[in-house]
């Protein structure tokens, strides 16, 4: 179902920070889990007047630090133990890098959402996705359809973010596809032309 623009407006500034607390933390993983399970424009509107500073750090800062534990222990397991700390470092930025991305997209189709709250609503997805996909031995295999899912939850949730109807959302998720497509041939072409490269100076010698 579509978010009506028309309709009635998500109101602003919700519920009073959660503490960073043991409470705080599973009303995070709470939404993580409607997230995941339940996914429906209702749903993520329902987390939008929700928005807030303290939840955001929570369900990011939660996801890194157990991603980075599961991915120090695949490394343990396949004798190749390394990049906690970058992990540490380099997930939530790419997540807030991420959200800038698809926020400009956003706005570009016409979405208003503000950037807190698409990225409280997406890291209710993003976070227990970057879990799963980082557990030993079958996250890899998951990999690919967690990746597709997590474009039809990002579809779902651009709507009331973004008070989008449904052909804005769509047009977004498409941008983004079409990003990562054009991106990863550059990857492929680059790796391709550098091999072909060494190969002939190997043949020179």
């Amino acid at each position: 179902m579509s978010y009506s623009p028309g309709g009635p407006g998500v109101a602003s500034g919700g519920p009073a920070e959660p503490a960073f607390s043991q409470a705080g933390l599973q009303d995070v993983v709470n939404s993580w889990i409607a997230a995941i399970t339940k996914p429906s424009v209702q749903t993520f509107a329902a987390e939008v007047p929700r928005t807030s500073q303290n939840r955001l750090i929570m369900s990011v800062g939660l996801a890194t630090v157990i991603a980075a534990v599961l991915g120090l222990i695949s490394g343990l397991l396949s004798g190749s133990a390394t990049g906690f700390i970058g992990s540490l470092i380099g997930t939530p930025i790419g997540f807030f890098v991420g959200q800038g991305i698809i926020y400009l997209i956003a706005k570009m189709v016409g979405g208003n959402g503000s950037y807190m709250e698409q990225s409280w609503v997406m890291s209710t997805f993003w976070a227990p996705i970057l879990v799963l996909t980082n557990i030993p031995i079958i996250g890899g295999i998951i990999g690919l359809v967690a990746w597709i899912y997590s474009l039809y939850l990002t579809y779902l949730a651009l709507q009331p973010t973004h008070r989008m109807n449904s052909s804005q959302a769509l047009t977004v998720v498409g941008i983004l596809v079409a990003i990562v497509v054009v991106l990863g041939l550059c990857a492929f072409f680059t790796v391709g032309l550098a091999f072909l490269g060494l190969a002939a100076a190997g043949g020179t010698r």
